[in-house]
């Protein structure tokens, strides 16, 4: 059995675990949040606009963080930063089921949920994936950035049946806290001290066993300053900031808007279970499309099929429509954008400094993590309905398609860029 474990390539375990990170991270994040956070906020009589700032105030305390960490990432390796993430995180959930006031939810979920989305967000945890991967290497993080849809998928109903069950949110929010807290140690103790040394070791012990996805040409790799240079990474700086914008406030939003729509609890938990689904296979397929095909262009092509499921998620007017354009259409289009991402990042700069070049495009992603939760609340706070705010995310979608399709590899040209090998 040992030696069955030890001939399979290491960066298989850390695709695994990174996969199974995300499931829990995701699986009680964002995504499944809105079953909690409707009846918290009928009880303690809160504001959306006041419970989404909350939110923001994470993603701003994780853009700042995000450089920092980046950096003891390519230095020091993922573990002691990983388990870190997992273990803010279930405190964060856990302490949710005390707060009384809205400034204690802030602080909770903005300090705690920022510690522990500045390290285990795709920021952090793609760059990992890049390291041990160059071939087929799209496929690979596609496959770990699936691990949150997935994570949605089975827990959204866990949730749902949390709230039934106990009718409480503040148990519900304990009981799940719990998960991060229990796989933290599994995480700690499969992943090695940092990339370097795991590569070393994952050598001597595949040895007599082929790498198949390990290249031997030497890889692209761009500092942080010299990729500050280039002109193309600043037009992906805003397209990025247009597409998360559109996605984080579409993923929030979208259940509080189908309850206005008149669709039942069953129905969103529906759409969240489908959307989880279609995502991964969006995902996957992007993954494995641009280890093949241009990402960039492949992005702008899945911009245009979540333009559309947009369109239809606001103006059908039937369940079938909710469940075609959210859940299908969005589904497929929003996870393959999310996977492209980091890998755009990892083609067009190389691997061996991702950890710091992702921390730094956190902060520059604030408009994002700004504007994209809490465009829609505040609309809906203004006039009484999130239509509008959905509308405004309809826009923007346009606005991404052009954007990335204009987007172009830096490539060699005029610079004098080291090579390394991976």
């Amino acid at each position: 059995m040992k030696k069955l474990l030890t001939s399979v390539y290491f960066g298989y375990y850390v695709v695994l675990t990174s996969f199974l990170m995300l499931a829990v991270r995701a699986g009680v994040g964002m995504q499944t949040l809105g079953f909690i956070i409707e009846p918290m906020q009928n009880e303690m009589k809160w504001s959306t606009t006041g419970i989404t700032f909350s939110l923001t105030f994470q993603l701003i305390v994780a853009a700042v963080l995000a450089p920092y960490i980046g950096k003891r990432l390519d230095i020091f390796g993922a573990r002691n930063i990983l388990t870190t993430g997992l273990v803010a995180n279930g405190i964060m959930l856990v302490s949710m089921a005390y707060v009384q006031q809205l400034w204690q939810l802030t602080l909770i979920i903005g300090l705690l949920g920022g510690v522990s989305q500045a390290c285990i967000g795709n920021s952090l945890v793609m760059p990992f994936i890049s390291k041990w991967f160059h071939e087929n290497r799209g496929t690979m993080m596609g496959i770990v950035s699936s691990g949150a849809n997935l994570g949605a998928a089975i827990l959204a109903p866990v949730v749902v049946l949390l709230m039934d069950s106990t009718g409480d949110w503040r148990s519900t929010w304990f009981l799940i806290g719990w998960l991060p807290i229990i796989i933290s140690p599994f995480v700690y103790f499969i992943l090695r001290k940092n990339s370097k040394t795991e590569k070393e070791s994952t050598d001597k012990l595949t040895s007599s066993a082929p790498l198949p996805l390990q290249k031997k040409s030497p890889e692209i790799s761009f500092t942080v300053k010299e990729t500050l240079k280039t002109p193309v990474f600043w037009l992906l700086i805003i397209a990025w900031n247009l597409a998360d914008f559109v996605m984080k406030g579409a993923l929030l939003n979208r259940i509080p808007f189908s309850l206005e729509m008149g669709y039942e609890i069953t129905d969103a938990a529906g759409i969240v279970v489908v959307y989880g689904i279609m995502a991964i296979i969006g995902k996957i397929g992007a993954g494995w499309f641009s280890d093949r095909f241009s990402p960039n262009m492949l992005a702008a092509l899945l911009s245009l099929f979540q333009t559309l499921g947009l369109i239809i998620f606001v103006y059908g007017a039937n369940k079938t429509a909710l469940y075609l354009a959210y859940s299908i259409i969005s589904g497929l289009s929003s996870g393959g954008i999310i996977a492209l991402m980091p890998i755009i990042l990892a083609k067009y700069y190389g691997s061996k400094f991702q950890g710091a070049i992702s921390g730094i495009t956190n902060p520059l992603l604030l408009f994002a993590a700004l504007g994209g939760p809490l465009s829609a609340s505040v609309i809906q706070d203004i006039t009484g309905s999130y239509k509008n705010g959905f509308i405004l995310y309809i826009l923007l979608s346009v606005a991404t398609i052009i954007l990335f399709a204009f987007l172009k590899s830096p490539g060699y040209s005029g610079h004098n860029y080291k090579s390394e090998k991976v």
